[in-house]
């Protein structure tokens, strides 16, 4: 079976051409198009060995046993080039080789790898040598002069050695290491090459350095797949090809596309999901195609967000803004205009509020204002109380739990590794107006009222030295998934009350900007309207229901988009077949992964998810000013008192500088 499709991926490149000396031209934009093709599937008997690219080709290397007229034994070897009938390679090989990690080199010599040795078979289906090390195997390529480089794991390190294909004898290359994360090896004519997340690079085995040939940022390329992994590789300058384990072979390409369609840019780290997401649009819009923005290797975050904030405060920057390519901090570029405000747009698209979770809304929001959209849902903090700190008390506040913590007199730290400044923040961090103690209209604060004061006290009497063992009175609430988050039921037998983070309007599950990112639009872009139209794209029911429910801790923040998923989960189960009495029964067996989700469970999860709130972006200036202040109480060097009277007096400024518009 062969298939071959195009699936639409995009490198930045903004090509400064210093050689025609004109500032105004327009920037080059490439793409990577990817053509695959499949190998052919296991017949039946076949065992697979191994996956590589040999002489050029795509191949599988194949097991299968002895002809059954008994002339033979052990099982027989082959190779089998792509769209090709296969090719005998040994026979009588011993069944304990039955086994993945065949590899073979330019000279078709057979080796067996293992994590921590190397074996050369002959002609005969023999072994030769057994050469064992010390660290893990992980990866082996040949190049094109014959050399044969060995990718070993050891101590969170990745290590270059080399094979002798005669003798066996393996030697580490001293001045070749690579720290540790997904990476694979292969080959570029004589040229060693690596692949990672970040792209391929090319390794100089002899300095130890690596530069980067091929990069995928700024992509819709994802590498880190879910059901497959890179088995071997080849580069060719702008010219790549990646065989994969489910046998899919994959032909990369760079080509130019400037002017092919209008071009959107969108700056800022996006999830694998987000890029699938964007890349889908540019496959089905027919007007505009969307580029991405992201940190080139080797560029801090700092630096990354230092540009983005240049690039906007000159009237320029990506038509949409991600929450990652900015300071956490954005109430200056909304109370700066920056940002458009998208709430008349969604009026005009016919997008309605009430149609999805409110995170979808209100990560950038200012009273009517939105200023940014959250396609996707991850929760970070909702945390559970030990029912016997509330010593009776039924309603839950913040005033409640600080007297509680007060009056409880066991010895109990509040969250385990959490120190005064971390148990200050949770209890501020979700009030627009720090619980009374700021007026934004106004430009005032006070934080000499009774509140602040029991707070310092709690947080201080609660922080974890991490010196005593005492027991915590509260803990993380599992919420990764349908299929793994603690329901009332499990809370209430642990003798545990939900808490999740106090807003001004109750205590919910708080939502996260790192996994769920923000996108706004830029009130100088010049394609405002396409980059709506991804945005629109991005929150509707086609795009979010490709989320999956399972293992992913990411949720759809549209409704319909959440119920549809949710009941193809209720609705799961496999079909299995067996033999009873020589009658072949079939059955159904519900569930995923031999866990069954039930409607209570999926109705409950959707109040969850409809409850959650994103912390208010407004106070995150004031909660850094807070705890650098506070952190002279809770460390002794600094009274109470005194210390209220600097954050009064800092806050008191922010707020003078920063007078609502």
């Amino acid at each position: 079976m062969k298939k071959a499709y195009f699936l639409s991926a995009l490198l930045l490149f903004l090509l400064a051409l210093a050689a025609c000396g004109k500032a105004d031209e327009t920037p080059h934009y490439y793409e990577i198009r990817t053509e695959s093709s499949q190998l052919e599937e296991l017949e039946k008997d076949q065992f697979l060995l191994g996956q590589q690219y040999y002489r050029g080709e795509p191949v599988s290397i194949l097991a299968e046993p002895p002809a059954a007229d008994g002339t033979g034994s052990g099982m027989d070897v082959y190779i089998r080039p792509l769209g090709k009938e296969k090719e005998l390679l040994l026979s009588g090989v011993s069944k304990e080789y039955r086994a993945k990690g065949w590899f073979l080199d330019e000279k078709g010599q057979c080796f067996f790898l293992s994590p921590t040795g190397i074996t050369r078979l002959n002609a005969d289906g023999q072994f030769l040598y057994r050469s064992k090390t010390n660290s893990a195997i992980m990866d082996i390529c040949c190049l094109e002069d014959g050399r044969i480089i060995l990718l070993e794991s050891k101590d969170g390190l990745w290590q270059f050695s080399e094979l002798n294909p005669d003798t066996g004898e393996i030697s580490q290359i001293d001045k070749a290491s690579k720290r540790g994360g997904m990476t694979y090896i292969g080959a570029s004519g004589k040229k060693l090459m690596l692949l990672d997340e970040q792209g391929f690079w090319q390794m100089d085995l002899n300095k130890g350095t690596m530069e980067l040939a091929l990069p995928f940022a700024g992509t819709f390329y994802l590498i880190d797949r879910f059901d497959e992994k890179p088995e071997d590789f080849w580069v060719d300058g702008s010219e790549a090809g990646i065989l994969f384990s489910s046998g899919n072979t994959e032909y990369l390409k760079r080509a130019d596309i400037s002017g092919e369609k209008e071009i959107i840019t969108v700056r800022g780290e996006c999830s694998d999901w987000l890029k699938r997401q964007m890349n889908l649009f540019n496959q089905s819009n027919d007007a505009y195609y969307v580029v991405l923005e992201e940190p080139a290797a080797g560029v801090g975050k700092e630096d990354f967000l230092t540009e983005t904030n240049l690039k906007l405060a000159s009237g320029k920057g990506a038509d949409v803004i991600c929450s990652s390519a900015v300071d956490s901090d954005v109430s200056g570029l909304i109370e700066k205009g920056v940002l458009l405000d998208l709430a008349p747009l969604m009026e005009t698209s016919g997008i309605r509020e009430e149609d999805y979770f409110r995170t979808a809304f209100d990560a950038w929001r200012d009273g009517d204002k939105i200023y940014g959209i959250v396609p996707d849902m991850t929760v970070f903090s909702s945390l559970t109380l030990d029912k016997a700190v509330l010593n009776g008390r039924e309603e839950l506040t913040i005033e409640a739990l600080v007297d509680s913590m007060l009056e409880f007199e066991e010895n109990r730290v509040f969250l385990e590794g959490s120190d005064g400044v971390s148990i200050l923040k949770y209890f501020l961090q979700g009030s627009v107006d720090l619980w009374g103690m700021v007026d934004w209209q106004k430009g005032t604060c006070d934080f000499s009222g009774e509140l602040f004061s029991k707070m310092l006290l709690a947080a201080k009497r609660y922080a974890d030295d991490k010196q005593s063992s005492y027991p915590a009175i509260c803990d993380y609430r599992l919420f990764i998934d349908l299929y793994n988050f603690d329901t009332s039921g499990k809370l209430k037998a642990d003798n545990q009350v939900d808490m999740g983070c106090f807003f001004d309007d109750g205590h919910y599950a708080a939502a996260s900007l790192n996994q769920g990112i923000a996108l706004g639009i830029n009130a100088d872009s010049r394609h405002a309207e396409g980059a709506w139209q991804l945005l629109a794209f991005l929150l509707s029911e086609e795009a979010q229901s490709v989320i999956n429910f399972y293992y992913n801790s990411i949720f759809p923040t549209n409704k319909i988009a959440f119920d549809n998923l949710a009941q193809e989960e209720l609705e799961y189960g496999v079909t299995r077949e067996t033999n009873v009495g020589g009658k072949i029964l079939t059955f159904f067996v519900p569930g995923r992964f031999g866990q069954v989700i039930t409607e209570e469970e999926v109705t409950e999860m959707r109040q969850l998810l409809s409850d959650a709130k994103t912390l208010p972006y407004k106070v995150k200036p004031l909660l850094s000013i807070i705890a650098e202040e506070t952190a002279y109480y809770f460390n002794g060097a600094k009274g109470k008192d005194e210390v209220v009277s600097l954050v009064q007096n800092r806050v008191q400024l922010y707020l003078d500088e920063h007078k609502t518009r």
